[in-house]
């Protein structure tokens, strides 16, 4: 099951030595509190992190993030998506959770991870999402206020640098 941290070699908290930077998450879930996300393709891990000695940032094979939320805090829980309109203004949409889950579970959306910005308590992660109809591209934000997270992978794919 790949929602199961267990089933990874490598757990990680640090998020400095992870970077999801224009990773895209091939599957979702949301349950019990955690926002999981899965990475066909990997992420990225940093020259520092330990589990990494071939000094320069390398993708993983099939990885996990998850985000955990405490029971209050995960209401607050947010996807917003900017869609533009015919008369060129942008319109903020928000989605549910699962319409984001179920659109990207089903294939009929892609979530690619931007940037991240981290505060105590929470983050916002700007995205995209990739559809396979028009408009292809629709910019997207998470804010997750997620008390702690963690990062799964089980090998570095040494010929895949960055």
């Amino acid at each position: 099951m790949p929602y199961d941290p267990e089933h990874y070699l490598h757990r990680d908290t640090d998020a400095a030595a992870v970077s999801l930077h224009d990773c895209f998450a091939s599957e979702v879930r949301y349950e019990a509190g955690t926002l999981s996300f899965v990475f066909a393709d990997g992420f990225w891990i940093g020259t520092e992190h330990p589990a990494n000695p071939l000094g320069e940032i390398v993708r993983t094979d099939r990885a996990m993030a998850a985000f955990i939320f405490d029971k209050l805090a995960g209401d607050n829980l947010s996807v917003y998506v900017f869609q533009r309109t015919l008369l060129g203004r942008t319109i903020r949409r928000q989605w549910s959770v699962s319409q984001l889950t179920d659109r990207i579970n089903c294939g009929d959306i892609r979530l690619e991870f931007l940037y991240q910005y981290k505060g105590d308590c929470h983050r916002i992660v700007e995205c995209c999402l990739h559809s396979k109809k028009r408009p292809y591209l629709y910019e997207c934000q998470l804010y997750l206020p997620a008390k702690s997270a963690f990062y799964c992978w089980n090998n570095l794919q040494e010929d895949a640098k960055w």
